[in-house]
């Protein structure tokens, strides 16, 4: 059993027990007992009748829109880079700009108005902090998912109990001055929490969560909820999608169609196989369901990152105890556009292995994710596939104490570099950090991103039956306005303070 913080989970499956666990992690060190990073990894879309949407998964995620040419001059960049002070901090999103830099969303308990905040950075072009503000309350406050809204707006969803009721959904719309334009609570009395989300093309969301509030089950188990603002924030619709067993859930959403319509990929042992299988519903511009499939054998399959294909389908990963895996399997599933299976891989070694992004590259795939088979310790991983999915190379980034790479989205211009977030405790000020950094398309990023001895081959599995039960649908959250504290952390502050592991000759000529 694990604590969930935004999109980080090992198991949709709370109950009463582990709720109660739940509830006392958050408030003791909420995210502190994380089995593993999570990262829904909707990015940038492939598909221009989607518009440039980009955060499914993860987790499981918000849109980047179209970033624009990079600024590279001086040859490619990448880096690594740690940023803490004295509690614990984490990055569970990015946001790339066209200039070359980039917004972070996570959650620190080194600044702020008390307990944890949500923690906002910009960042250039090589991850120096230029500037950085905590929002929250004397709860417990978390950052989630990153969008961009017109005019230079930003969507910041997240989860929060400082607003007098337990745990809810919190979106804000957050102004280029550095204030909020809106921020609103969305759930009910009991626990309701933010997962991903993804801006819409007229500066509206649609928000993934999950609830023990409505649906079938509730509130012995737990529902996903998802529900949609306008511009100002109003709530257009809401509902909780789920069958009443251990549990459902989302990890991610992504903008499908032109028309507004939304595919969110998560988990559910209500239907499928048994167990959890890979969940995937399509919803119209309306939030009705289009349709609902599973995959999934006896074992547990958990969906938790999307992406466009180019031709109207989309490519799943996530990972699986099924299939022969001897703990967990990270896996890639391509479905047509009405979510019919095409074809499915697995990658892995002896140890527990975690899909969290899958992002186009030239010629391929980039994966990322969370593995310990390498040293037996939690490390995150980038692997490069080409077009028939065969491993082309293979990173482990971190070192000898626990490190995840929660998400990940393609750096701006189309190059097939990455930009990823997450959390380490090889590195920085001590305890646990927020870790940032970029890899280029051929895996190079830098001396603390190695090589793997003995690279995971690509391993078939036989393509599932999906089920495709429609879910239960059920209604009952409510939109509260709210207003969190924001404060500016000022430059040098030990909130941000930064350790520096690697630089590409660029950034270094730059002053990174």
């Amino acid at each position: 059993m694990s604590c969930t913080l935004g999109r980080s989970r090992t198991s949709p499956r709370l109950g009463r027990v582990a709720f109660a666990v739940w509830a006392l992690c958050l408030t003791i060190a909420l995210g502190g007992c994380l089995e593993s990073g999570g990262v829904t990894g909707d990015t940038d879309s492939a598909s221009d009748a989607a518009g440039a949407d980009a955060h499914a998964g993860g987790d499981g995620s918000a849109d980047v829109g179209d970033a624009g040419p990079p600024a590279d001059p001086g040859g490619p960049r990448y880096w690594l880079r740690s940023y803490g002070g004295v509690g614990r901090d984490e990055l569970r999103d990015v946001l790339p700009e066209p200039d070359g830099g980039a917004w972070l969303l996570g959650t620190t308990e080194s600044a702020g108005a008390g307990g944890w905040d949500a923690w906002l950075l910009r960042v250039d072009a090589c991850g120096a902090v230029q500037s950085a503000a905590t929002l929250g309350g004397k709860g417990q406050d978390q950052g989630v998912a990153l969008g961009r809204l017109s005019g230079g707006d930003l969507l910041l969803v997240g989860s929060s109990d400082s607003f007098e009721r337990s745990l809810e959904v919190w979106v804000t719309r957050w102004a280029p001055t550095g204030s909020p334009v809106y921020s609103v609570a969305v759930g009910g009395s009991g626990w309701d929490a933010a997962v991903a989300a993804t801006a819409t093309t007229d500066d509206g969301a649609v928000v993934l969560g999950e609830t023990y509030n409505f649906g079938p089950g509730a509130p012995k188990t737990h529902n996903l909820l998802v529900f949609a603002l306008d511009g100002a924030g109003q709530l257009r619709w809401e509902q909780t999608l789920g069958g009443g067993k251990d549990g459902d859930a989302g990890f991610g959403v992504l903008r499908a169609d032109a028309a507004g319509g939304v595919v969110v990929i998560g988990a559910s042992e209500s239907y499928g196989a048994g167990r959890d299988d890979i969940w995937l519903i399509r919803l119209d511009a309306l939030g009705a369901v289009q349709w609902a499939r599973t995959y999934g054998g006896e074992e547990d399959d958990e969906g938790r990152a999307i992406w466009h294909d180019g031709s109207g389908g989309f490519w799943l990963t996530g990972f699986t105890r099924g299939f022969d895996a001897k703990k967990s399997d990270t896996f890639t599933l391509h479905v047509d556009g009405d979510g019919w299976p095409l074809q499915m891989a697995r990658y892995g070694d002896d140890g527990k292995e975690r899909g969290y992004a899958m992002l186009p590259r030239p010629g391929g795939w980039t994966l990322l994710g969370v593995t310990d088979s390498v040293d037996g310790t939690e490390d995150g991983y980038a692997l490069g596939l080409d077009a028939d999915g065969e491993v082309v190379w293979m990173k482990r980034i971190g070192s000898d104490l626990p490190d995840a790479v929660h998400h990940a989205r393609p750096a701006a211009g189309g190059q097939g570099d990455v930009l990823w977030v997450g959390q380490t405790e090889s590195y920085g000020t001590g305890g646990r950090d927020a870790f940032f950094g970029r890899i280029r398309s051929d895996g190079e990023g830098g001396c603390k991103v190695r090589p793997v001895k003995t690279p995971w081959e690509r391993r078939s599995a036989k393509l599932p039956t999906p089920d495709s039960t429609p879910p239960t649908v059920a209604h009952g959250a409510e939109r509260r306005v709210v207003t969190p504290a924001v404060q500016s952390v000022p430059a040098g502050a030990a909130a941000y303070a930064t350790d520096v592991q690697c630089l590409s000759p660029a950034c270094d000529a730059l002053g990174g």
